[in-house]
């Protein structure tokens, strides 16, 4: 677990020092941390949510020990304003929120495919690809945009949802959280490279900062629920579809018997 941690640790520093792809790389760096740091930590003896749950508290508390001890160094040899000094002690409570869920996320998407290589390699990254595939082709359908865009989300998890329902290896609910998760944070990513983009290029006359921040949590938070609920809504009308054959078959077998 301390390789892990250590690994994870180290993947965070590395991530802001690569040029150009660090706008990218230092929102996403907690998940890419949880993602391959988890593979020195990983025991095999857990179910892949609880390892990935311990790994993401554990590099939480480690960023919020090392965020403390700055923190109370530049108190303590520059001096800071109560202003000043409630800011960094807010900042550090986020951060460690962030960085904890973050690296959890990844370390549970991390396990739970190493978990399922053997019959699942490639399923999650084709229904997050196929997901958001749809979210950029339905703006363009002429007329009907109206209410596709909107739906899109929903329509994404929908048709994931039902492939992935057949697989019958968790519970529906579990499985759509999962994605929608994942298709909510890769939203996430792209709206942030987007906005830091237009921010560099043009300033923030026109788009302040704020208004950008506004844009991309809402939007993360939207495509994220109606992602879930649709994969949701599509694995169990599978599941009762899967279910009302199974006791159609059994009905004839029945009538056999008694005959």
């Amino acid at each position: 677990m301390v390789k892990g941690l250590l690994v994870g640790l180290g993947i965070m520093l590395v991530c802001p020092l690569i040029p150009i792809a660090h706008f990218v790389l230092v929102p996403a760096s907690p998940f890419i941390a949880g993602y391959w740091g988890i593979s020195f930590a990983r025991t095999g003896n857990r179910h892949y949510a609880t390892e990935g749950l311990i790994y993401g508290s554990l590099l939480g508390l480690l960023f919020c020990l090392i965020g403390s001890a700055i923190a109370l160094t530049v108190m303590t040899l520059w001096g800071t304003g109560q202003r000043l000094t409630v800011l960094m002690w807010i900042g550090i409570v986020v951060f460690t929120l962030y960085v904890g869920s973050m690296s959890t996320l990844g370390a549970m998407y991390s396990a739970m495919r190493e978990q399922l290589r053997a019959t699942r390699v490639s399923a999650m990254v084709e229904g997050l690809l196929v997901g958001l595939g749809i979210m950029l082709v339905c703006p363009f359908i002429p007329i009907a945009h109206v209410v596709l865009f909107p739906a899109s989300p929903f329509i994404a998890g929908y048709y994931w949802g039902t492939s992935l329902a057949r697989t019958g290896k968790r519970h529906y609910a579990i499985e759509s959280l999962i994605y929608g998760s994942l298709l909510g944070l890769l939203v996430c990513l792209i709206g942030s490279a987007i906005a830091l983009a237009v921010i560099t290029l043009w300033g923030t006359q026109r788009f302040p900062v704020w208004l950008w921040i506004v844009v991309v949590v809402v939007s993360t938070l939207y495509v994220s629920s109606m992602s879930t609920l649709g994969g949701m809504y599509s694995a169990l009308r599978a599941q009762q579809r899967a279910a009302r054959e199974a006791a159609a078959e059994s009905q004839p077998e029945t009538g056999m018997n008694r005959g």
